[in-house]
Protein backbone atom coordinates (compact mmCIF):
# COMPACT_ATOMS: atom_id res chain seq x y z
CA UNK A 1 0.00 0.00 0.00
CA UNK A 2 1.27 3.44 -0.88
CA UNK A 3 0.43 6.53 1.13
CA UNK A 4 0.32 10.06 -0.27
CA UNK A 5 3.26 12.27 0.62
CA UNK A 6 2.06 15.81 1.28
CA UNK A 7 4.51 18.70 1.15
CA UNK A 8 3.84 21.63 3.45
CA UNK A 9 4.19 25.08 1.85
CA UNK A 10 7.29 25.76 3.95
CA UNK A 11 8.85 22.51 2.74
CA UNK A 12 8.20 23.48 -0.88
CA UNK A 13 9.89 26.84 -0.36
CA UNK A 14 12.91 25.26 1.32
CA UNK A 15 13.11 22.60 -1.40
CA UNK A 16 13.15 25.25 -4.14
CA UNK A 17 15.82 27.22 -2.28
CA UNK A 18 17.95 24.08 -1.99
CA UNK A 19 17.65 23.44 -5.73
CA UNK A 20 18.60 27.04 -6.49
CA UNK A 21 21.62 26.73 -4.20
CA UNK A 22 22.75 23.46 -5.78
CA UNK A 23 22.45 24.95 -9.27
CA UNK A 24 24.32 28.13 -8.32
CA UNK A 25 27.09 26.68 -6.18
CA UNK A 26 27.52 23.12 -7.46
CA UNK A 27 26.60 21.48 -10.74
CA UNK A 28 23.65 20.01 -12.57
CA UNK A 29 25.03 16.53 -11.78
CA UNK A 30 24.95 17.23 -8.04
CA UNK A 31 21.43 18.61 -8.32
CA UNK A 32 20.29 15.58 -10.32
CA UNK A 33 21.86 13.23 -7.77
CA UNK A 34 20.02 15.08 -5.00
CA UNK A 35 16.73 14.76 -6.88
CA UNK A 36 17.26 11.05 -7.54
CA UNK A 37 18.02 10.37 -3.88
CA UNK A 38 15.04 12.46 -2.81
CA UNK A 39 12.75 10.52 -5.15
CA UNK A 40 13.94 7.22 -3.63
CA UNK A 41 13.41 8.45 -0.06
CA UNK A 42 9.95 9.80 -0.86
CA UNK A 43 9.10 6.41 -2.36
CA UNK A 44 10.24 4.73 0.85
CA UNK A 45 8.20 7.14 2.95
CA UNK A 46 5.13 6.55 0.78
CA UNK A 47 5.42 2.79 1.20
CA UNK A 48 6.30 2.84 4.92
CA UNK A 49 5.93 6.19 6.72
CA UNK A 50 7.33 4.72 9.94
CA UNK A 51 10.80 4.47 8.37
CA UNK A 52 11.24 8.21 8.90
CA UNK A 53 9.20 9.25 11.93
CA UNK A 54 8.80 12.90 12.79
CA UNK A 55 11.64 13.77 15.11
CA UNK A 56 13.16 17.01 16.21
CA UNK A 57 15.67 17.08 19.05
CA UNK A 58 15.64 20.83 19.39
CA UNK A 59 12.33 22.50 18.61
CA UNK A 60 14.09 25.86 18.37
CA UNK A 61 16.23 24.77 15.39
CA UNK A 62 13.58 25.24 12.69
CA UNK A 63 13.42 28.15 10.25
CA UNK A 64 10.91 30.88 10.93
CA UNK A 65 8.40 30.73 8.03
CA UNK A 66 7.71 34.46 8.40
CA UNK A 67 11.35 35.19 7.51
CA UNK A 68 11.28 33.13 4.31
CA UNK A 69 11.22 35.25 1.16
CA UNK A 70 8.49 34.12 -1.21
Amino acid sequence: MSYPVIWLPEAEITFKKNLDYLEAEWSVLVKDDFLNRLEKVIGLIASNPNLYPIHRKNWNSYQNPKQLKL
